[in-house]
């Protein structure tokens, strides 16, 4: 029935025949039952789509579009939504047992229109290779903006009303779409998050290279200009870039992502381009 829908977990998937049916999983073993799963096929070519197909639940609704990208795929899904509520989850992650009720009972606790939660991070043998902890309290979190992110996307849940009212994810911010969205709620929403493991976040070599894209740095520095004035634009477009460098650096080395000449010289010139990207920025001229 769909009255007795409370949660809508949306999961957009594009060529994830590996994870999928693991995520799909987690989901289903909730122990708040009372969900939907939505997913979003952005035109798959592997096999994912058979798989998705092939697990029982009548809780899973499946669509299938042509490829668009994330927040095609994000946009899409929203009016399909019949929850109050949406839990945001990605095709290659695991969710905690007790995610949704933690998060569901944190949400009217504090009366929050937005909330997410600490997570693990996972390689692509699903070993715990690190923790990531996020602000916990609006102030931390709105005041964080301009440095971090401060939720983790898969990881979040959001009132749908609240998504809706935003007109959805801002077309051409993929790579950023969170982040722009945090920016564009800052002012009228309010924003927690639980200080407990929610999520398992999977690391791979395709992710690392996405987190060190200078564009989605460059997406991220005029969500700020546009939504938080007087923020220090210099600074997190320079610090957030080289820290994530960095840090992602030492989990690539430590744990064999870099593996060929190439990858190794893409990462150590990341840090060529960001000190390249901020003097553009300091500049004025916001170049990729």
């Amino acid at each position: 029935m769909i009255d007795d829908i409370d949660v809508s977990v949306v999961i957009p998937v594009y060529n994830a025949e590996r994870f999928i049916r693991t995520a799909i999983s987690s989901v289903l073993s909730q122990e708040y039952v009372n969900i939907e799963v939505i997913i979003i096929d952005d035109g798959s070519t592997d096999s994912c789509g058979k798989i998705i197909q092939s697990i029982n639940d009548d809780r899973i609704k499946y669509f299938k579009k042509e490829n668009g990208g994330i927040v095609s795929a994000l946009n899409f899904a929203i009016p399909k939504v019949h929850a109050n509520i949406i839990a945001r989850m990605d095709a290659d992650d695991i969710m905690e047992p007790l995610r949704l009720r933690k998060q569901l009972d944190y949400m009217a606790r504090y009366n929050l229109d937005v909330v997410g939660g600490n997570i693990k991070l996972i390689d692509e043998n699903d070993r715990i290779i690190g923790r990531k902890k996020f602000p916990t309290n609006h102030f931390d979190i709105i005041s964080s903006l301009p440095f971090i992110n401060p939720l983790c996307h898969p990881a979040t849940m959001i009132r749908t009303a609240v998504l809706k009212k935003a007109n959805g994810y801002s077309l051409g911010t993929d790579g950023a779409e969170d982040f722009d969205l945090w920016c564009r709620l800052s002012r009228v929403c309010t924003f927690g998050s639980v200080p407990e493991d929610l999520l398992s976040y999977r690391l791979t070599s395709n992710s690392i290279s996405q987190t060190l894209h200078l564009h989605r740095i460059s997406l991220c520095t005029n969500s700020i200009r546009k939504n938080i004035p007087n923020a220090p634009i210099v600074f997190y477009s320079f610090s957030l870039y080289l820290s994530k460098s960095l840090a992602v650096l030492i989990y690539a080395a430590k744990y064999a992502y870099i593996t060929k000449f190439k990858s190794f010289y893409y990462m150590i010139s990341g840090f060529i381009r960001a000190l390249n990207f901020s003097f553009k920025i300091h500049k004025g001229k916001n170049e990729c």
